[in-house]
């Protein structure tokens, strides 16, 4: 099996320097999310935005023919990775963004192309080679293509330019796509803004908790929130202060087990919504470990930490950037019962405390200019 396995990688790379002598356009931009398996995050959100350059073609390549014909259905330029238009435009195009990296796409075509990696949020936790250093088929990648890391702070920029292996004129400092939406008034983001029909009404004149946990060991440990917490008493916390309790897990924990039905909580992580979408009309973070708070950190609203296995977490996952207790501004809870007493609080009366901490940490992951990221990104790699 390792023999079939290296013979593959071989006839990968000898394809990928092949496709270094395709004749690139700087009119044609092709964009992938997630092993080509969503269409996400912050190439999704710059590809939306491409599209009012009538002057360039924007194609999103997918690895999912059902994501191809969905997209299509919206008017949108999709293809199969493998089909044969999938194939000529990635070998055509000038620019690759991306999400978590060239496997976006199909990282054999786009030798010579400017890999352009959008990453998917500000790190809290180590990523990339810090983690794990290249292997020796990874290097040998990394010198096919002209590779970019966006970033979204000066502060950030060294962190990123070690990550992924770049050097400073490579980790560039813009900001996320993703995040764009919270300050957008057009309806450049109307696809994502859809809510589906079983929350539509549930979440109707309510306001919203979201409890977004990251994930325990790539989903291999359950996230049992039926013991972590008394959901009854949760359930009534909700109803009297007209709240609604929406949990959306780490897509690692997608299996784990669905917790009781409740009037006022409902376990979303299976729904498609867009966690972007999902942040802009919450009032209410709860999350752990997951960088999703540094996001909502420009919505200027109130953030919980309900941190209950914090020693262990850090013992057996990866280390962290930071200090976890400067960075995380907002209330720390540590056990279900703190859960529930903290949030009959916080829903009353609001954190107080929080503010003047935000703005600090907002400014240490996104600096002072954080709009219009999209646009910046854009007018820095794509042709007028």
């Amino acid at each position: 099996m390792k023999i079939i396995k290296r013979f593959r990688q071989a006839c990968g790379l000898v394809i990928l320097y092949c496709s270094r002598l395709a004749i690139r356009s700087k009119n044609i931009n092709v964009y992938g999310s997630w092993f080509g398996q969503k269409f996400a995050d912050n190439s999704a959100y710059l590809y939306l935005a491409s599209l009012e350059n009538e002057n360039v073609r924007n194609v999103w390549i997918t690895k999912s023919k059902e994501i191809a014909k969905r997209l299509n259905k919206d008017n949108f330029e999709a293809y199969y990775a493998y089909s044969l238009k999938g194939i000529w435009y990635q070998l055509r195009a000038e620019n690759i963004f991306v999400n978590t990296g060239a496997a976006d796409v199909e990282k054999n075509l786009i030798g010579g192309a400017n890999l352009i990696n959008l990453w998917h949020g500000v790190p809290l936790k180590k990523i990339m080679y810090e983690v794990k250093p290249p292997r020796l088929e990874e290097k040998v990648r990394l010198k096919a293509t002209n590779n970019f890391i966006i970033n979204t702070s000066k502060q950030m920029r060294s962190i990123y330019k070690a990550a992924f292996r770049v050097d400073e004129e490579h980790s560039i400092t813009i900001g996320q796509p993703r995040t764009d939406i919270f300050f957008d008034k057009t309806n450049r983001y109307d696809f994502f803004k859809k809510v589906p029909e079983l929350l539509e009404n549930k979440i109707k004149n309510k306001k919203i908790v979201l409890y977004a946990p990251t994930h325990r060991l790539e989903g291999k440990k359950i996230i049992d929130v039926e013991n972590l917490v008394n959901l009854r008493k949760l359930d009534k916390v909700m109803a009297d202060n007209g709240y609604i309790f929406l949990i959306k897990k780490h897509f690692y924990q997608v299996n784990d087990p669905e917790i009781p039905s409740f009037d006022n909580i409902i376990d979303i992580t299976k729904l498609d919504i867009d966690t972007q979408f999902l942040l802009s009309i919450t009032d209410l973070l709860i999350t752990d470990y997951s960088s999703i708070y540094i996001d909502y950190l420009l919505r200027d609203k109130p953030i919980m930490f309900f941190r209950y296995d914090l020693k262990e977490y850090i013992q057996n996952d990866r280390e962290m950037y930071f200090d976890y207790d400067e960075v995380t501004p907002g209330i720390k809870v540590n056990t279900g019962d703190e859960l529930l007493h903290a949030l009959g609080s916080i829903l009353i009366q609001g954190d107080k405390n929080y503010v003047e901490m935000n703005e600090n940490t907002k400014h240490l992951f996104f600096g002072d200019d954080f709009k219009n990221s999209s646009k910046r990104i854009l007018d820095k790699f794509v042709a007028k």
